[in-house]
């Protein structure tokens, strides 16, 4: 059987900051203090009962507003995106990106 193929592919330039709500740093899970795993999806409930809590309590309010606003739409739901290291070999630095709002 020969695989199907694609009928569109579609590029971003969809750029994060490291500190941002779906990356494991933004997160910890409340009963162990860890960052969540990539691919762990975050609820509104998940919030509203404290399974998982942000890193900087401060960000709480942010936390909760977010969640129950991507309930509300019933758009998707919040899944902690792996950060990706590369180097960028002109500069000779390290950076972070996020394989941030992948389709599907």
């Amino acid at each position: 059987m020969r695989p199907t193929p694609f009928e569109a592919l579609y590029v971003t330039l969809d750029s994060h900051h490291k500190y941002d709500i779906a990356h494991p740093g933004y997160w910890r899970v409340a009963e162990t203090g860890e960052p969540p795993a990539p691919f762990t999806l975050i609820t509104d409930a998940d919030v509203s009962s404290g399974k998982f809590v942000p890193s900087d309590p401060s960000n709480l309010a942010w936390a909760k507003s977010y969640t129950s606003q991507l309930a509300a739409k019933g758009s998707f739901t919040l899944c902690i995106w792996p950060e990706v290291r590369w180097i960028d070999e002109r500069r000779r630095e390290e950076r972070n990106i996020s394989m941030h709002h992948l389709p599907g």
